[in-house]
């Protein structure tokens, strides 16, 4: 994976609006859901944000900064490190207040650690981008395959999920259905759900698209290929969330743009059509030494063993939501099941185990099926 200056000047500054957009959008429904909810707030620090919204809003505005000017070329390495904080801080915030952490901005969250973690690996091979635009080339270029190292690895993340918890039954298409019912905005007497009610009463069409968004998710590694197989996956991935929000009414906005930003070939089919000029030649890469090159990638998986190992080993619990401070943390405590249904709703249980009981869980409030919730004052904005 080569490529040119004038693509990774144009993936670095999409990847830097979607991530100023997200970190001020985090602020924004932050600050918008304070009092959303009755249930009692987790203790720390996110609880103390969402009750100083100046404080929330400063903190959009420095992520969004620190994110632009993290992915500049020649950027200090440090500037990640301000970028990473703030919006880490708004995620838990935000998590605090809705009762669930948002998935919406993972996708590019993860493209961004990657490529800082790919600038400093090339920095550990001895590149320097002040040393010129060679230098810089091959830094960016590093940069840019850990960015779409990662971003490949969350949709092989969620495909592992789907086949490590289910098995080969996800694709047997109940699954897709009990998603769209239990997600689809509108029911399906909805002018747009036309399509998501065929799914649902065609078993084929189910088992299809099931085993179909399997495939996708695995084929995401092939964005680390050419530019021809990167256009045929991206394109593939963008049609995935469309079909997605189609069916569910869930919207990955930021990675389905982030799908046409790294597929497509924006910058030849600009020099196709006159927008661009021919590039002229670029700067040699800097030699590395290959044994210099080894030690660097073998102290590098060193570390990613260590880190997985510790993980793997050490009682650490999912993030997936926070929970309140009476809540026992053994993960034997709370038996985690769906909250979507009347009855799940009225019980007095919370049966996700996410801290927040009935209609002031986000999931009562936003399940089209659900009636005993609507017009809850306490409820979570649909």
């Amino acid at each position: 994976m080569r490529p040119d200056a004038r693509t990774l000047s144009l993936w670095r500054g999409g990847l830097a609006a979607v991530l100023a957009f997200d970190a001020l959008a985090l602020a924004a429904r932050t600050v918008v859901g304070v009092g959303r909810y009755t249930a009692p707030l987790v203790p720390g620090i996110g609880s103390a944000l969402v009750s100083h919204p100046a404080a929330v809003v400063t903190l959009g505005l420095a992520g969004a900064g620190a994110v632009v000017a993290a992915l500049r070329p020649r950027a200090h390495p440090a500037w990640g490190l301000a970028a990473i904080a703030p919006i880490a801080l708004l995620h838990h915030a935000m998590a605090v207040e809705y009762g669930v952490y948002h998935q919406g901005f993972y996708h590019a969250g993860a493209a961004f650690l990657g490529w800082l973690c790919g600038r400093t690996y090339a920095r550990a091979l001895g590149h320097d981008p002040a040393a010129g635009d060679g230098a810089l080339l091959a830094t960016e270029r590093l940069g840019a395959a850990g960015a779409l190292g990662m971003f490949a690895a969350t949709y092989l993340n969620a495909a592992i999920s789907k086949l490590s918890s289910t098995g080969a039954g996800w694709a047997d298409g109940d699954t897709l259905r009990m998603m769209i019912a239990a997600h689809l905005r509108g029911g399906f007497e909805a002018p747009w759900a036309r399509f998501a009610w065929r799914v649902v009463a065609d078993d084929g069409l189910a088992r299809g698209l099931s085993t179909a968004a399997l495939g996708v998710e695995i084929l995401a590694v092939l964005l680390l290929a050419g530019p021809r197989a990167r256009a045929v996956v991206g394109t593939l991935l963008a049609g995935l969330h469309l079909g997605i929000w189609l069916t569910t009414s869930i919207r990955f906005m930021e990675a389905g743009f982030l799908d046409l930003l790294f597929g497509l070939p924006w910058v030849a089919a600009a020099v196709r059509f006159g927008l661009l000029p021919v590039a002229t030649g670029e700067d040699p890469e800097p030699a590395v030494d290959p044994r210099r090159a080894l030690r660097v990638a073998c102290g590098a998986w060193s570390v990613v063993a260590v880190i997985v190992g510790l993980l793997w080993a050490l009682p650490v619990r999912p993030r997936g939501h926070p929970v309140s401070g009476d809540q026992d943390l053994d993960p034997g405590a709370c038996r985690a099941s769906l909250e979507n249904s009347n009855s799940a709703c009225s019980d007095g249980v919370d049966n996700n185990c996410n801290g927040r009981t009935d209609c002031a869980d986000y999931d009562c409030n936003n399940s089209p099926g659900v009636t005993v919730c609507r017009g809850a004052a306490h409820g979570a904005p649909r």
